[in-house]
């Protein structure tokens, strides 16, 4: 992972967003996940794995990663954005 930050999102509740920029395989993607608490994912190496991957056209596709976290915990954040 190369950066992780949160943003608040009040529409018309309040909730945190969490947002990484990861590199898998040679691409870059920025990931988001939908929060509860506050806590900032440290920026570092994490085992992740392909969740949910749909492709109903040829030109999109939905994507959701899955974290593999040091204390055995699972974190899942889906593709908001890729580029090369």
């Amino acid at each position: 992972m190369q950066a992780s930050r949160l943003a608040d999102l009040c529409a018309p509740g309040c909730v945190w967003v969490r947002h990484l920029t990861v590199l898998v395989d040679g691409k870059k993607y920025e990931l988001s996940a939908t929060m509860a608490r506050t806590d900032l994912l440290r920026v570092g190496d994490y085992k992740a794995r392909i969740f949910k991957d749909e492709k109903d056209r040829p030109y999109e596709y939905q994507r959701t990663y899955e974290f593999l976290i040091s204390d055995g915990g699972i974190r899942r954040y889906v593709v908001v954005g890729e580029t090369e």
